[in-house]
């Protein structure tokens, strides 16, 4: 029975939170702004990056030539890995994206999830180390990367 007393006293005081956390729809009679309108037209240009890097073994032991026979992989100095991060399209129309260069200093391939689900290859243009920015390139077809085929372009 205890348990359950806890269960409950759990549920009322998390219920009890989130009915303090809820934002008043009005103050003095006005009501609040909404970030709905001016976030429906800035998420489109936030995308997802996937990332296929090679690296090397993480033991030494697998590097070393004579040891390498005994771990089953006589020939594999490398690995493939596959990482994530995100990025924002600055410049719709040229194609270019911003994002870390600690997701894709050491690329092989780099690929782009755009909001509407479309995947695009991305060429890596450069990037600053010192303040972790890294510009790509992705194709700037019909110059609406930002938009899906039913949205209208953003201006």
């Amino acid at each position: 029975m205890r348990p359950l007393l806890r269960l409950l006293g759990g549920a009322a005081l998390a219920a009890a939170s989130a009915a303090f956390a809820a934002l008043p729809l009005a103050v003095d009679g006005q009501p609040l702004p909404s970030f709905a309108p001016m976030l429906a037209q800035v998420t489109p240009a936030v995308v997802n990056i996937t990332v296929v890097e090679r690296s090397p073994d993480a033991n030494p032991l697998q590097r070393d030539p004579l040891f390498r026979p005994f771990f089953n992989r006589p020939d594999r100095r490398e690995r493939q890995e596959i990482s994530a991060g995100s990025g924002v399209i600055v410049d719709a129309a040229r194609g270019l994206v911003i994002t870390n260069h600690h997701v894709v200093k050491d690329a092989q391939e780099i690929v782009v999830l755009l909001k509407d689900r479309r995947v695009v290859k991305a060429q890596f243009v450069g990037s600053d180390p010192g303040t972790d920015v890294a510009l790509l390139r992705i194709p700037a077809e019909n110059h609406c990367l930002t938009c899906s085929k039913e949205e209208p372009a953003l201006h």
